[in-house]
């Protein structure tokens, strides 16, 4: 039948893909309510894309309960074609070919989202793709989530998006879905015009004015009411026109009117030998059934088991009633089963069958589950496990394990208020000391993930009491995991000195080195974050961190999510043990990428970056804390508030402030507490004093200031730093010097020797009037920074040569500012820089920089990152998958980087860079 009206949709339709591969994803969704054309339009669409790679899929009502249903249809095919490491599929695109093939791959969600955000740039380096899912309002969550993902992660590479949603879905209030479609070009068919409706039905014989009026102007009821008048029937008005074909099917009489529900039912596992089971028929009678069922437009033309329409589909299983319905997916179920089905197939039916208490059931819906949570989709484990607890006797002894990975379940899919319900009744049915002790800590495991760090403290705190109780010595590694994760919650949350009178920490730290467990690696960590909130001499804290350090469980599964892995790293760099630290997060973050969590492995870089951005390492920190801020798309947040602050302030320093810009003026976001809020807005504030409107800086201080909570204090990115910034900037000494006196003091009793002292002594040296005052508390900040953190003492250079210069000692300014300037050269950072030659020049050392040295300082800073990165040996598949970029992103600046420095290959950027 002709398709008309749509002329203004199908231009709209060409014009959006025509720029794919411009600036900025392209996506489309077409929008409308059911019968309006919506796959009409996508299928025009498709058909007009003859040079392009069209990767197609389609969701289903039972196909929103299967793992990854949709990727399946997308990249199945293709997956099982390539052979294993061979592009598209070849770095972290393994991933999915892994999944399509193996069922499950131990990788979180945001892995799996960079995986195909690879996939699809490799395929667009041949040709333009066009991913395509009709009834997108029917995909399953784990698509849903994994497509959402990296469609923002695309850029400008040529690859496009075409949906069909329909309006008025329940589920299109869904967080995945509404983000998809605003993200879309939207294209919205409506009815048919009386004009639209008269070309549809001209020659037929029927009154169009009567059929425009009963159709609404839906062509899909337009075209039933064709077919009923084709059949003699009498023409209702659409609502009817569903409520009538089950009186067609009635017709029929009972064996076909079964077919038609099995089909129905089965969805894509519909075949004749299942479709004819389910019915109750012969296969060998299916045929001339199926073609009967077709001619009369109940299932589809096209010889595949599915109903003509999906309101059709739709139309028979409400004829069905609730509990026909429920019944045939229970049958199903059995019969997939039998016939070899994945477990998450045929759990999609037990989840719409009746409840009630089967072993069976229980025992399907366990195993999916488990492949669930294996193959990266926790929200559909969820589904499957709560299922089995509801299907469980209540006196069945897998009760506690089901309990506990339900809650598991529950915490991978960013629930922890279903985990800790799921773990209070697991808690309620165990009297063994040790499965409970496994219970409680799983318990404040999930409190802390809820946020209520006091109730985490509370169940570590009972779990060791529960172990006391029972005898339990306080040397067994159970007792003392118990007393550092209690430990480590309360650090977490209140950032003051703990009490540090346990008998079983004072245990452990007098215990004999050699004895140390892993677990007691986690208490001494934890005690040496204690110690140095509580002021404790620096060589104690460094101690405690060294012993922590050589016992860590690097083995664990849970190496890289566990938090007291970045506990010990802070207490390494807070003792100065920076090549320690940089090597348990580079282990941590190899160990996460290995295992295919995204989000851990952000989590390691982030930290390394940090460590590196403290020693003022910035051509290692940049492409760290970039990777963690690029991984916030797919859902990392953890330390997101610090990652964008350090490089907001980087940004500032190499004088990009369009990049800092970028960061700072983002629409604010919620923070997981008041402490990362407050973080988020000294970024902020760093960013509008480093432009110029310090005014405004010094309003966003003081407003991290308020969100802090009484008697928390935070050095690097205290609140009193920035504001001292902003002060200083805005010419009011007075105040700067002030806050800088509170900054020392504090800095003096924290025990932060080197983070926190060092930066106040500058800032406090900096508003001091008298010269001599001021260089004797430089020279104190350059001892307490120690040779290390080469970026705080390049500042401190710099004021100190200031202050040697009015003090008449110009050759040692000279010195200092020569030192500094060698620094800030290889780190390109170009606004100290312009000082120090500035400097130089004034006192009678004029600089002139290198043609090299030009040439190099005409790199944009992500120029210069993936330089770095290439001259260091990475290729470029390495570098694009390091930075969670496109291989095309890395080939682009490469080619701008050869050239603005005059090199015809990467061959020589090493040297290049090394001279420079």
């Amino acid at each position: 039948m002709a398709v008309v009206e749509r002329e203004s949709e199908r231009s709209t339709l060409r014009r959006v893909l025509s720029t794919v591969g411009e600036p900025g994803a392209q996506a489309i969704s077409v929008v409308g309510i059911p019968g309006i054309g919506k796959s009409t339009l996508v299928g025009l669409a498709v058909a007009e894309c003859t040079d392009w790679l069209v990767l197609t899929a389609r969701g289903t009502p039972l196909g929103a309960q299967v793992p990854h249903g949709v990727l399946v249809q997308l990249f199945a095919g293709l997956a099982r074609s390539t052979a294993a490491g061979e592009p598209p599929f070849d770095g972290p695109g393994g991933m999915i070919r892994e999944l399509m093939v193996d069922g499950a791959v131990g990788a979180d969600m945001a892995a799996l989202s960079y995986a195909l955000h690879w996939i699809v740039s490799r395929l667009a380096e041949d040709r333009r793709v066009l991913v395509v899912v009709d009834d997108l309002h029917w995909a399953d969550p784990a698509s849903l989530s994994i497509l959402g993902h990296a469609m923002g992660l695309l850029g400008s590479v040529g690859v496009g998006f075409l949906f069909g949603v329909r309006r008025g879905h329940p589920d299109d209030v869904g967080q995945e879905l509404t983000a998809i479609v605003r993200g879309s070009t939207i294209v919205a068919p409506g009815p048919l015009t009386l004009a639209g409706t008269t070309a549809i039905v001209e020659g037929t014989g029927l009154d169009a004015e009567q059929v425009h009026e009963l159709s609404g102007g839906v062509p899909f009821y337009v075209t039933e009411l064709v077919a009923m008048g084709a059949a003699g029937r009498q023409l209702t008005s659409s609502a009817q026109v569903i409520e009538s074909i089950g009186g067609r099917l009635a017709q029929h009489g009972g064996v076909h009117r079964d077919v038609a529900r099995a089909a129905a039912i089965l969805g894509t596992e519909a075949t004749g030998a299942t479709v004819a089971e389910l019915a109750g028929v012969s296969e060998s009678s299916l045929d001339p059934i199926v073609a009967t069922l077709a001619d009369d437009g109940i299932l589809s033309a096209s010889g595949r088991l599915i109903p003509a329409h999906p309101l059709v589909g739709e139309a028979i299983r409400n004829e069905m009633g609730e509990s026909a319905r429920a019944a045939f997916h229970d049958r199903a179920a059995r019969i997939l089963h039998a016939r070899g089905a994945s477990g998450s197939s045929v759990s999609a039916h037990i989840l719409r069958s009746p409840v009630g208490v089967d072993a069976w059931r229980v025992t399907v819906l366990m195993g999916a589950g488990r492949v669930a949570i294996a193959a990266g989709a926790p929200g559909d484990a969820v589904a499957y496990l709560d299922r089995a607890l509801l299907e469980m006797r209540a006196d069945d002894p897998l009760r506690l394990t089901l309990l506990t990975e339900a809650a598991h379940a529950s915490l991978a899919a960013n629930d922890p208020a279903a985990a800790v319900s799921h773990l209070r009744n697991a808690l309620a049915l165990s009297d063994d000391v040790d499965a409970r002790s496994r219970v409680l800590a799983d318990l404040g495991d999930a409190l802390f993930d809820a946020g209520d760090h006091a109730g985490a403290e509370a169940a570590y705190l009972q779990g060791a009491e529960e172990l006391t109780a029972a005898g339990t010595d306080t040397t067994r590694p159970i007792f003392r995991e118990f007393v550092a994760r209690g430990l480590s919650a309360h650090l977490s949350f209140v950032l003051g000195p703990p009490v540090m009178s346990s008998e079983v920490i004072q245990q452990t730290i007098d215990q004999p080195q050699e004895r140390d467990t892993p677990q007691d690696a986690r208490l001494l960590a934890a005690a040496a974050v204690g110690f140095t909130l509580s002021g404790e001499p620096n060589e104690r804290t460094r101690s405690l961190a060294l012993r922590a350090y050589r016992r860590w469980p690097r083995s664990r599964s849970d190496f890289a999510d566990d938090p007291t892995t970045y506990l010990l790293s802070g207490a390494l760099t807070t003792s100065g043990l920076f090549a320690e630290g940089i090597e348990l997060l580079t282990s941590a973050a190899h160990s996460a990428r290995m295992r295919g969590r995204l989000l851990s492995e952000a989590t390691a870089r982030y930290c390394r970056g940090s460590v590196y951005f403290s020693q003022g390492d910035f051509r290692r920190a940049i492409p760290d804390l970039v990777a963690a801020v690029n991984s916030v798309p797919l859902g990392w947040a953890r330390y997101r508030e610090s990652a964008e602050t350090l490089l907001i302030r980087w940004h500032i320093a190499v004088g990009d402030n369009a990049a800092a810009a970028r960061i700072a003026l983002t629409e604010q976001y919620e923070s997981v507490s008041a402490a990362f809020q407050s973080i988020q807005y000294i970024g902020r504030s760093d960013y509008w004093t480093g432009v110029g409107r310090p005014s405004k800086g010094l309003g966003l201080a003081y407003d991290a200031r308020d969100l802090l909570p009484s008697g928390a204090e935070s050095f690097e990115f205290g609140w009193r730093g920035s504001a001292g910034d902003a002060l200083f900037a805005l010419g009011d000494v007075a105040a700067a010097s002030r806050l800088a006196k509170e900054e020392v003091a504090l800095a003096e009793t924290s025990g932060k020797h080197a983070t926190a002292l060092g930066p106040a002594l500058y800032r406090l040296a900096r508003a001091l009037g008298d010269d001599a005052e001021a260089i004797g508390l430089a020279r104190r900040a350059l001892e307490v920074l120690g040779p290390s953190r080469r970026y705080a003492r390049a500042h401190v250079h710099e004021l100190l040569a200031g202050r040697l210069v009015s003090s008449g000692d110009a050759a040692g300014a000279v010195e200092l500012l020569l030192h500094a300037l060698e620094y800030v050269q290889s780190q390109r950072l170009a606004r100290a820089e312009k000082r120090i030659l500035a400097s130089l020049t004034a006192i009678g050392h004029p600089m002139i920089p290198s043609s090299l040295d030009r040439r190099i300082a005409s790199l944009t800073p992500s120029e210069f990152r993936v330089a770095t990165l290439a001259s260091q040996g990475m290729s470029n598949r390495e570098i694009a998958a390091s930075l969670f970029v496109t291989l095309k992103t890395v080939e682009f600046h490469l080619s701008r980087c050869y050239r603005k420095l005059g090199i015809p290959a990467r061959r020589d950027l090493a040297g290049i860079l090394r001279a420079s």
